[in-house]
């Protein structure tokens, strides 16, 4: 029937079409559309071939025109349409995908996925994230905020987003960001986690502690998450909840040096030389101290009369930075 309709060069240009000689089939159907600009079989065979050539903007251009003379081929280019723009978005991801990926390649793939479907969320995601990986950050942040703006529910832009002002140190503008996602799924352990790093470094920290004890109930055997706990409960000037929060990661394990050391700081800050000695020395043989720990450690030798170690956490004090005349002792 198409045949009847595309008289003259449109039906010489789909023999060759049909034989798989796509160069000869455009040359043909571009000589017949000269000839009749709006002839809807002409501009639709020939948004065919151009899309079997890999021309995809002319591919719409020549779809588009049929269309605009009526929907008679609708529901065929909309399967062209898929088929074309499904090829380019599984090109794209498996570039991305590869063993070693190919950025660029997939740049150019959901470039021309976005020709074929402007504006469709998953090539645009693809694109956004493919940025982020060859170092165009500013080109990443304008399409996720385009995703975001046209879909308040869209988790992965406005997380996305909330991680470009998070390493930008662009606090205030992040938090509502990750509050959104965290909104919309409470589970999101990331979401959760960014939203905690946050609100921490806004000063926040009974928002913090609330985000911490729900990642604490997620993560029950996580020692870290304790760790965390505690630093934010020390933000509250709340002591001995943060000292509870490190015996917890001990408890968890028993090692670990974070805990180990957060605790020992926070007992010498309260004074607590008995509880923070045993703490210090476990820390000695654990994981490097760092210069005012030895300090400190120093001081305590000293005031129970053992001076020989009082000497040799001094030395080991000395030789992690250079000696500073205007500098305190320790106390």
């Amino acid at each position: 029937m198409l045949l009847v309709a595309c008289a003259g060069g449109g039906m010489t240009g789909q023999f060759y079409y049909e034989d798989g000689d796509y160069g000869r089939a455009r040359e043909e159907f571009e000589r017949a559309a000269a000839a009749r600009p709006g002839d809807p079989a002409l501009s639709y065979w020939l948004g065919k071939t151009y899309g079997e050539l890999g021309e995809y903007q002319r591919m719409r251009d020549a779809l588009d025109l049929c269309l605009a003379h009526g929907l008679r081929y609708a529901e065929e280019i909309e399967k062209l349409l898929q088929k074309y723009w499904s090829r380019q978005q599984a090109e794209g991801s498996s570039l991305m995908e590869a063993t070693l990926p190919d950025y660029p390649g997939a740049l150019v793939a959901f470039r021309k996925a976005l020709i074929i479907l402007p504006g469709n969320d998953k090539s645009l995601h693809g694109l956004a994230y493919a940025y982020t990986q060859v170092d165009s950050a500013a080109q990443a942040q304008r399409i996720y905020e385009e995703l975001a703006q046209s879909n308040p529910a869209d988790l992965v832009a406005h997380q996305a987003l909330g991680v470009f002002h998070l390493r930008a140190g662009r606090y205030d503008e992040a938090v509502g960001l990750f509050e959104r996602v965290v909104a919309l799924d409470p589970y999101d352990a990331v979401a959760l986690d960014r939203l905690g790093t946050v609100y921490e470094q806004l000063g926040r920290y009974t928002d913090a502690v609330d985000v911490c004890i729900q990642l604490v109930v997620q993560a029950p055997d996580d020692p870290m998450m304790r760790v965390r706990l505690g630093r934010q409960y020390e933000g509250l000037g709340d002591a001995e909840s943060a000292a509870e929060a490190y015996q917890q990661a001990l408890v968890l394990n028993s090692g670990d040096p974070a805990a180990l050391e957060h605790l020992a700081r926070l007992r010498v800050k309260e004074g607590d030389d008995d509880a923070a000695l045993p703490l210090l020395e476990l820390l000695t043989v654990r994981t490097p101290l760092e210069r005012g720990l030895w300090l400190e450690l120093a001081r305590i030798y000293r005031e129970r009369g053992l001076m020989d170690h009082s000497a040799r956490a001094l030395e080991r004090a000395g030789a992690l930075a250079p000696a500073d005349p205007d500098a305190p002792g320790p106390r």
